[in-house]
């Protein structure tokens, strides 16, 4: 049997006592309509129908169904009975009464008791934390931890300023789903709470946290390399932003698609020092909602291509215009542009293949290669993937000046 915390009840219940009243043979009738109305940690409220005839209710408490205490009386329809233990459920029962006597605290049963009905206080929350646990397209699940001994048996999750749960759960993880949008934050309430065989919900004091739903699949066009760095093996990549996410993830491929290397951070920009130059990579992102022990992550985007030659040497001595370039790892096949102009007028002067990596070029749009002259070059690596041949989406860049 539980504590009772209210002194009143410990000494009826040790002494038995039972409370002499004075039955009046001709009631017949039940006090109806009994229920939970509200609830705190310690507090319940309880309501029940008027029963014409009574001007007094006697309001009796019990953990068993055997043992019945009176906590309160009233001439109102309508009671709270305090100093109860959090997260626990109790019977009330409802008994209403003619002529009390306020002096001897007795008087004349006019309407039986109730039948009995369970209410249940909130939990004590304090030892509660709540987490994300997991995330999809169109929901998100929260974890209640650390609840075990507060009495709990119920948790909700609701939008913040929103009385309509979003998820409820008999379990400590509640799962939202196939209400939300992708890749947004959601600010919530969660809620511990206990609840009764009637339905009635005592909430504990609520949990504020921000939850994430997952992104969709990145399309290709919304990351590329930014920067490259030749001479340094330096290349940046950006990602634009996509939705609420926690983070992305950035993955390198060979052209057999065995990951090579993969990198995780919260921000969208990535700095790869050591993975392009000297052989042909597929590369691919995706996001991440970290939900603690475990991250969970979107679709793999589609991929794009890099292959970068590590070296590329020019012969200044000749008249001509002369340079090769180092392997590329998996390539079928290079295409070389070239232009007066850095940043237009290319036109392809080469498609070489893997074992012909030099240009040797004395005219270039039927003009002679000119002393002292820049000449732009762009060297482009092809490989097969899937049965499809692709070129990678930069090329390498520099320029030839014979003086």
């Amino acid at each position: 049997m539980k504590k009772w915390k209210k002194a009143a009840v410990f000494v009826a219940m040790a002494l038995g006592i039972t409370f002499a009243v004075k039955m009046d043979a001709e009631a017949a009738s039940k006090i109806t309509g009994v229920k939970q109305v509200d609830a705190g940690d310690h507090t319940v409220k309880m309501s029940w129908d008027k029963s014409l005839g009574c001007d007094h209710y006697v309001i009796e408490f019990s953990d068993d169904l055997l043992k019945w205490v009176r906590m309160e009386d009233t001439a109102n329809t309508e009671a709270s009975v305090f100093s109860l233990s959090s997260g626990s459920s109790y019977y009330v029962r409802v008994t209403g009464y003619q002529d009390w006597s306020w002096l001897n605290d007795t008087g004349t049963i006019y309407s039986e008791a109730s039948d009995p009905v369970e209410v249940v206080t909130a939990p004590d929350v304090s030892g509660i934390t709540v987490t994300q646990s997991n995330a999809t397209k169109s929901g998100f699940s929260v974890k209640f931890n650390g609840g075990s001994n507060s009495g709990a048996n119920y948790y909700s999750v609701y939008l913040s300023g929103n009385d309509v749960p979003l998820g409820v759960s008999d379990t400590p993880e509640v799962t939202v789903e196939g209400k939300l949008d992708a890749g947004t934050s959601y600010q919530c309430n969660t809620y511990a709470c206990r609840k009764s065989s009637t339905g009635f919900v005592a909430r504990g004091s609520g949990k504020y946290e921000f939850y994430k739903t997952l992104s969709g699949k990145i399309g290709v066009g919304s990351f590329n390399i930014d920067t490259v760095f030749n001479n340094i093996n330096v290349y940046y990549i950006g990602i634009a932003k996509t939705g609420s996410v926690d983070g992305y993830q950035l993955q390198f491929l060979n052209t057999a698609g065995k990951a090579k290397k993969t990198y995780t951070q919260t921000g969208s920009s990535f700095r790869i020092p050591d993975i392009v130059n000297g052989t042909f990579y597929q590369y691919r992102v995706r996001t991440f909602v970290d939900c603690g022990t475990k991250k969970v992550y979107s679709p793999w985007s589609d991929c794009r291509y890099i292959g970068m030659p590590s070296k590329v040497t020019t012969d200044r001595s000749s008249s001509a215009l002369k340079f090769n370039w180092s392997k590329v790892a998996g390539v079928t096949k290079y295409e070389v542009f070239m232009s007066t102009s850095e940043n237009s007028g290319y036109k392809k002067i080469k498609t070489a293949k893997p074992g012909n990596r030099s240009v040797s070029l004395s005219k270039f749009k039927g003009k002679k290669i000119q002393k002292g002259k820049k000449y732009y070059i762009r060297i482009y690596s092809c490989a097969k993937i899937g049965g499809k041949t692709v070129k990678s989406g930069v090329a390498w860049t520099g320029y030839y000046a014979r003086y």
